[in-house]
């Protein structure tokens, strides 16, 4: 499963999106895709997030009910207004692309990309597998 510890952040002026984790734990091994899309087209973007084991993580839940928070980890959608302006209209443009990133469990992560458009695309953030390993 993916994690909940994880925010979004999507700047609509600028284009760029950023995903924060506060520490990463095995199983936010995953690949991760951020797709922007508006009347005029779509582009995309992914990256595979590796996580080495640390060994003698407690991987215990850290809540006494973890299933009051399965839901947290569907796709992250930011919906952004349309702008008025009707001139220089542009399908949604990676400009910056996610990259791969090794990183050791316990540490904080931040992906990032940018992604321009106009009129303003909506942007998700997708979490298409959580199988892929080191081992």
């Amino acid at each position: 499963m993916a994690s909940t510890r994880f925010t979004t952040e999507y700047e609509p002026n600028t284009g760029d999106i950023d995903v924060f984790f506060d520490f990463v734990k095995h199983g936010d091994t995953a690949l991760y895709k951020c797709k922007a899309e508006n009347q005029y087209g779509s582009d995309e973007t992914q990256s595979i997030l590796f996580i080495i084991d640390v060994p003698n993580i407690d991987e215990r839940p850290q809540t006494g009910n973890p299933d009051a928070f399965k839901n947290l980890d569907a796709p992250v959608a930011a919906v952004m207004p349309d702008m008025d302006e009707k001139y220089d209209l542009q399908p949604p443009i990676v400009i910056i692309p996610l990259t791969d990133k090794l990183i050791r469990e316990e540490v904080p992560v931040e992906l990032s990309c940018k992604i321009i458009g106009n009129p303003k695309p909506k942007v998700d953030l997708m979490i298409l597998c959580c199988w892929l390993s080191l081992t």
